[in-house]
């Protein structure tokens, strides 16, 4: 009975299984960097004995397409998983729905396999035979966006609350975890959260007897609070340079009844990402970022208000971990949010269309030539 007074998590969130970088520049499929990451968590796992794997959403990026190769590796992790401990699986906003049937196939050769694909708790066996009640928060759907709004006659937040009180009212069996895929309120949501439609909620709603609450959707390793101890895990890789700060990884934290549960980040050691700005692209430009790119491990952005060589394009090119090069308008970088807008409104729009094709065709002279006679032709018109 000594053992059950004590549960070991493995919790590891946004795998993005599936995901090309950079794919209007210089695409890189990130699946090798992910295997790796993922491998480096498994083998940790294995070693600390875990009880139990949450994985917190979003294990493939393309949710209508995911293509074969990233549901083979998604099931392939799972698998290896379920060799160490029970899996739970939380479906988030990227997840093919799809991927439920794969589930209940591998669940009929396999109990200790659970997807949550709604907001209702669910027993589990951990490792160890202890009892984990699972309190389930997966990305909504849009078919349950629309029930909310319309069916229902009632706001998308109301919805979402009352789906939480239910949970609140679960209680507990040995341990209580709460598995979570949105923003919590107050943090800033990533880069890819969708426009209308990011769920955010307050932590407040989040049942506050359970022993730990693993959350996925936000990219960055961050604790938010310790009492629950509430954590995003963060993705294995950096996805982008949004990221380049960002701690990752997975965590591990360990139960034990009585005390506070304790914690380690396991550090997944992704690529680094790195932007170069630079005010001109001249030749001691390209120079310098040669020289940095030939020892910089990882991937490249370059930034720059001017190219009066016309070398933006070659950048790319020529340096093979330079993947995306870019002309920054920097009133609009130095504006606060509230100035972005009327910062927008007074530029260029045609001038910004000639510097994105620079940096994007080979043979832009032309078409910009092309684009300025029909500019030309259509003012023409309007007088």
């Amino acid at each position: 009975m000594i053992e059950l007074e004590e549960l070991k998590i493995l919790h590891t969130a946004d795998w993005h299984f599936g995901l090309t970088s950079w794919s209007s520049s210089k695409p890189r499929d990130r699946r090798a960097e992910i295997n790796e990451a993922l491998d480096r968590v498994i083998e940790e796992a294995r070693k600390e004995g875990v009880d139990l794997f949450l994985v917190a959403g979003d294990l493939l990026h393309n949710r209508s397409n995911p293509g074969v190769t990233a549901m083979k590796d998604v099931m392939e992790y799972l698998k290896k998983m379920l060799q160490i401990a029970p899996v739970v699986v939380l479906l988030g906003n990227h997840d093919w729905r799809g991927l439920t049937a794969f589930g209940d196939l591998l669940q009929v050769l396999s109990d200790d396999l659970v997807f949550l694909r709604y907001p209702e708790p669910v027993d589990v066996v951990a490792g160890r035979g202890q009892k984990v009640r699972i309190l389930p928060f997966p990305y909504p759907e849009e078919s349950e966006d629309l029930e909310a709004k319309i069916s229902r006659g009632r706001d998308f937040r109301q919805w979402l609350e009352k789906k939480l009180a239910k949970l609140k009212e679960a209680g507990k069996e040995d341990f209580a975890v709460f598995v979570g895929h949105f923003t919590v309120e107050g943090l800033e949501p990533y880069a890819g959260a969708e426009q209308g439609r990011e769920i955010v909620i307050n932590r407040n709603l989040i049942p506050f007897f359970a022993d730990y609450v693993a959350l996925g959707h936000l990219h960055g390793f961050h604790v938010v609070q310790e009492q629950p101890l509430m954590i995003y895990s963060g993705s294995p890789i950096r996805l982008d340079f949004g990221e380049e700060k960002d701690e990752k990884g997975a965590v591990l934290v360990v139960v034990k009844k009585g005390s506070e549960p304790v914690f380690r980040k396991i550090d997944t050691n992704p690529l680094p990402l790195k932007t170069l700005f630079y005010r001109t692209l001249d030749t001691s430009a390209r120079r310098e970022i040669k020289d940095f790119c030939r020892t910089f491990p990882g991937y490249v952005r370059i930034t720059y208000e001017e190219d009066p060589l016309n070398m933006a394009h070659e950048l790319l090119g020529e340096i093979d971990n330079v993947v995306k090069v870019e002309k920054r308008i920097e009133k609009v970088f130095q504006s606060g949010v509230d100035d972005v807008r009327e910062e927008i409104s007074k530029l260029d729009f045609f001038e910004l269309f000639k510097e994105y094709v620079k940096t994007r065709v080979k043979d832009h002279e032309n078409l910009i030539k092309l684009f300025e006679e029909l500019l030309e032709e259509v003012k023409g018109n309007e007088t």
